[in-house]
């Protein structure tokens, strides 16, 4: 039940915006991050901003947006209603009418409702695609299995208590075990107060925004990209060392000695680096120190990165790194790789224009400091 007292307010508020407007507000408020609406495909919005643009047809001309809107106290207000909730509300309260939603034609309410609500699924439902209790590990088990691999855990029994430190996959014709790393958003607030230090200190120097970091701005931002560097080598690190043990237990455990190492990093969260010095921070130790480990995959999922210096909408990327590594094993990955562009037009329901682009700019990368 809504509040006579809210009411009041969103009254106020849906008088002088459009359902086309409230869509970002809406979707940002009820995943609770903040520019979520801007990496969501394609797919999902145009559909949905079609459909509220048929039912915003039938209502009364909204007026102009007030000097007095208030986006952020909005976004509060709205956050959490339900798709039906938010419809029913915006349409009764700019019509002045209460059962102005009810008189609306069926097929345009049904149409404008289950593509917000199938947004609003997307982003909070059980393990939504953008949710933040999103679990990755659904979409690459999955994943792994249409490329014939397995959990390690159906391969063999492995004990309740104290279960070994085994990697997650392995396929028994390729003799290849592949351990997932996520790099999530947990990862970057373990240094949260480092890395916003480094920001702090940099922007005395020259001033430097989040679109900046991104590639959507232009401006100088090595300085601060070589401090992210430094804070974030060492966490990097670890992370490929336990993959490397892990792997090499797995060795032990699946009795086989003789089986190649692949570690597959998903960046699920690691939003501030460019993803090639990244790639560079991972391949530097591998290569050094860890043994157990033939190559990895960098790639990412549920959001697209953007190259510095690149003013574009983002890519999707496989990138491999094969170290000493024979030609089946290349081969191996790269039909991985493959597949994995098959998988997600799969689940997006999208071609990609572009099958395969390489970002390998040797002389980019020479130019960073490690």
């Amino acid at each position: 039940m809504v509040s006579e007292k809210k009411k009041k307010f969103l009254k106020n508020h849906f008088k002088c915006i459009t359902l086309l407007e409230i869509l970002p507000l809406y979707v940002n408020a009820v995943s609770q991050i903040d520019d979520l609406y801007e990496h969501l495909p394609n797919s999902i919005i145009q559909p949905a901003l079609v459909r509220l643009s048929e039912l915003q047809e039938l209502l009364k001309k909204t007026d102009a947006k007030s000097e007095h809107f208030d986006e952020s106290a909005l976004s509060r207000k709205i956050a959490n209603l339900s798709s039906i909730e938010l419809l029913r509300l915006y349409v009764e309260l700019v019509e002045d009418e209460a059962s102005a939603f009810d008189a609306l034609p069926n097929s345009v309410r049904a149409n404008a409702f289950d593509w917000l609500e199938e947004i609003r699924e997307c982003v909070t439902g059980d393990n939504g695609l953008f949710s933040r209790d999103f679990k990755p590990e659904k979409f690459i088990d999955e994943f792994i299995k249409k490329c014939n691999g397995y959990r390690v855990s159906e391969l063999v029994e492995l004990p309740k208590d104290n279960p070994p430190d085994n990697a997650d996959y392995y396929f028994p014709n390729e003799n290849v075990i592949i351990e997932l790393k996520i790099l999530e958003s947990d990862f970057v607030e373990s240094k949260k107060d480092e890395l916003e230090q480094a920001k702090r200190e940099c922007r005395k120097v020259v001033p430097i925004t989040g679109k900046m970091m991104l590639g959507l701005e232009p401006g100088d931002v090595s300085g601060l990209v070589s401090k992210y560097i430094k804070i974030l080598r060492k966490p990097l690190e670890q992370i490929s060392a336990k993959a490397n043990r892990q792997i090499r237990q797995t060795k032990i455990l699946l009795d086989k000695p003789d089986a190649f190492g692949i570690v597959l990093y998903l960046n699920d969260g690691l939003y501030t680096l460019d993803p090639f010095p990244t790639i560079m921070l991972l391949n530097d130790p591998i290569e050094r120190h860890f043994s157990s480990i033939n190559g990895f995959v960098y790639f990412n999922f549920r959001r697209k990165a953007v190259m510095q210096n690149e003013a574009d909408s983002g890519h999707f990327i496989w990138e491999t790194r094969c170290l000493n590594c024979p030609d089946s094993l290349v081969k191996f990955v790269n039909n991985l790789g493959t597949r994995w562009w098959r998988y997600l037009e799969l689940l997006s329901g999208n071609k990609f224009g572009e099958r395969i682009r390489s970002y390998n700019d040797n002389s980019y990368l020479q130019k960073l400091k490690f």
